[in-house]
Parts: C-alpha cells; structure tokens; sequence
C-alpha cells in the first residue's frame, strides 16, 4: 500500500504523506468518522486503516447532516447515555494530538449548571489516570486536564467562555514542554507540560464521561489522534483541510491538500 493515494476503499495504510506536505499525516493513529452502516446502523469509521472502529450507544444518539462539516452524529446528553466508544489499542498510547469536531446545540455556557464531556481516555480504576476534555459548567470554558494517577493533574483551559451553536475544532498538543490547546486552527492557551498525554487501557468515549453522568450535548463529525505534537501551522492547515473535504464527503479527508 506504501505510495498509494488513500481512498475509501485502501483507508490511509502506509501512506507517506502528500506531494507538498509530506508530513502531514505522520504519526496519525486513528481519523475517526461517522458513517451509515450497511444495516443503517450509525458507525464510528477509522479512515487511519488502523482498525480503530467506534460503537455507538445511547437511547437517542441520531445521524445529522447539520454541521459545516458535512455528516455528524447528534448526541443527547447524559439522559439517554448517548455516547460513542472506541475499544482500546494499544496504539493510542503515546498520544500527543488530539483533534475534534463538534459543535452544541444548545449555546452552552455557565448557565447550563452541568458539565459537558467532549472525550474521555481515562481507566476505571485506582487514582483514574488518563486525559479528558469537557465544557465546565461553572466559566463556561473548554477544559482538557490530564491526570497522572497520582495527582497532580495538568489541565488547561480556553479562554473563551461561551459557544454559540456552530462547529468548532479544538485540538490539543503536547510537545514534550507545552500542552497547547487551539480552536478553529487558532492558538488559544498553553500550560507548562514535559510528557505526552497519559495512557489509558480502557476505551476512548466520545460524548460521556467514566461515570456517565455528564453527556454532551451536540454534534461530532470527527477526531484525529496522532502520536506527535502537531506545529501551530499544521493544525491550521488540518483546521482548512477538514473544511475544505469534509464538507462535501465525511470521508474525503484524505484528498490532495
């Protein structure tokens, strides 16, 4: 598979990157999805071809069209238990970017008077170490913290603190001195971090945190994990490619920058 363009039908594999930008897709583990299944099924679809498939669960998680992005998944909140999980590999250890799509539904901010959990990767056991990423209730801010299991934690914080109802992308690096996090390609906030994201044997939730008690409400139309930090300009430059092959296909990312 090594040199061969990425298609629906050959995922990435081996591919080395694209003529221009040939790093652009190094380090790339899982480019998450969502697709209808041939039974009609909503699916979580890892276009990496690194097999890392996501369930969806919840009474009622649906398909949506409405997001600039193209295809999405509509979740519910903690009430149904919508949510999505993605089994453990052992290859999301050694995470150190991590990028989403997602946008709410209901203009969230400190009024909600509840928490929102975009993503989680954090064991069910002991002092919980693992990294998650939520909407805090009480400032209205984007929160990733990412625990040892020892305390300690590390978290960073936007420094916007309202979310009006359209898509965002965030995404978080962690380059061995910073854990840096961006919104829509730009810089927001950073933190003193020297070590990659904690690892984590349970599964990776979209949606719902560890104790389902805190359910998102919203849209997510992707994630991309990779095992390096991302410059500042590569996420930008992922930010304008999502916008450009996203919204016409939900798996057309891989297509010529």
């Amino acid at each position: 598979m090594l040199g061969v363009k990425p298609t629906v039908e050959t995922d990435f594999a081996q591919w080395p990157g694209i003529s221009g930008w040939p790093q652009f897709w190094e380090g790339l583990v899982c480019a998450l999805v969502p697709r209808i299944g041939y039974t009609g099924i909503v699916q979580l679809i890892d276009r990496s071809g690194n097999g890392c498939h996501g369930d969806v669960y919840g009474g009622a998680i649906s398909w949506s069209w409405k997001n600039r992005f193209g295809l999405g998944i509509s979740l519910h909140g903690a009430g149904d238990g919508d949510q999505i999980k993605v089994p453990y590999r052992p290859l999301l250890n050694g995470k150190r970017t991590i990028l989403m799509v997602w946008e709410t539904s209901d203009g969230f901010s400190s009024a909600n008077g509840v928490n929102r959990t975009l993503w989680e990767h954090r064991d069910n056991a002991g002092e919980f170490p693992g990294a998650t990423c939520y909407l805090d209730q009480t400032n209205g801010k984007i929160t990733m913290f990412d625990d040892p299991g020892a305390g300690g934690e590390t978290l960073v914080q936007s420094i916007r603190t309202s979310w009006e109802d359209e898509t965002y992308v965030t995404a978080f690096t962690a380059d061995g001195t910073n854990m840096t996090m961006y919104v829509n390609g730009v810089y927001e906030n950073s933190v003193a971090f020297a070590t990659a994201f904690t690892d984590s044997t349970n599964v990776f939730r979209w949606g719902m945190n560890r104790q389902d008690l805190y359910g998102f409400v919203g849209r997510v139309a992707a994630m991309y994990i990779f095992t390096r930090a991302l410059s500042a300009i590569e996420v930008l430059r992922h930010y304008e490619h999502l916008l450009r092959t996203l919204t016409s296909s939900s798996q057309g990312m891989f297509t010529k920058l």
